[in-house]
C-alpha cells in the first residue's frame, strides 16, 4: 500500500488575541505525529509512505490535489487540529476530488475529542485515534489484506448501515524506546 500523510495549511487558522510578535517569530512546528506514524511504517511493514507538510512547503488545498495526484497513495492520513479544521476539510475535499478512490484516514487530537462529528464529514472514511502508529500499521495491512477495519483498535468507521463503529483505543506502547525515531527526512 502506498500512504500520504499530511500535515494540512494554516491558512484559516482560529487563532486567539495573541501578541504580534508570536506570530512574527512562531515558524513551523514539526509534524512529529505523522512523522512517527511514518517512521513506524518505514521500520515496520513494506508499505510505502510519504509525507507533506503544507504548512512548510507553503501547499493550499489545490497544490495538496496536485502533489497527492502524482503520488497516487492508495490511503491519505491527514492529522486534524481543532483550530485547522477548515483547512483539513479544504484538504478533505481536494483529495477527494484529485483521488477519488483513495482511502481518507484522519487523526490528531480533533479526531479524539470529536469522533463521531468528523466521521460525519463528507470525504472522511475512517479514523484513527489514540496513539496512531500501530493502529495505522495494522489498518493499512487490513486493507491491503481486503479486509475491513472492524478490528483494529484504535480505528473508528461507519458500518454499512451508516452507524458508526468506535473498536476502542489501541493499547498504550509502554516502552517508549520501541518506537523509532520520527522520519524528519521525509517532513
Amino acid at each position: 500500500m502506498r500512504a500520504l500523510l499530511i500535515n494540512p495549511p494554516r491558512e484559516n487558522e482560529i487563532v486567539g488575541n495573541n501578541p504580534a510578535i508570536i506570530d512574527e517569530v512562531r515558524g513551523h512546528n514539526p509534524p512529529l505525529g505523522i512523522l512517527y506514524i511514518a517512521a513506524y511504517l518505514e521500520a515496520r511493514t513494506k508499505h510505502e509512505v510519504s509525507v507533506l507538510d503544507c504548512q512548510v512547503e507553503g501547499l493550499d488545498s489545490a497544490g495538496v490535489a496536485r502533489r497527492a495526484a502524482a503520488l497516487m497513495p492508495d490511503v491519505v492520513g491527514i492529522t486534524a487540529m481543532t483550530l485547522c479544521m477548515v483547512d483539513v476539510l479544504d484538504v478533505v475535499k481536494a483529495v477527494k476530488r484529485s483521488l477519488p478512490s483513495a482511502t481518507v484516514v484522519l487523526g490528531g487530537p480533533h479526531v479524539n475529542l470529536f469522533p463521531d462529528e468528523t466521521l460525519n464529514i463528507e470525504g472522511v472514511d475512517l479514523l484513527v485515534v489514540g496513539e496512531g502508529e500501530q493502529p495505522f500499521a495494522r489498518l493499512l495491512d487490513a486493507l491491503e489484506a481486503g479486509e475491513g477495519p472492524g478490528a483494529v483498535k484504535g480505528v473508528v468507521f461507519k458500518d454499512s448501515d451508516g452507524r458508526v463503529v468506535n473498536n476502542g483505543p489501541p493499547p498504550l506502547v509502554v516502552d517508549l524506546d520501541s518506537l523509532p525515531h520520527p522520519a524528519r527526512h521525509l517532513g
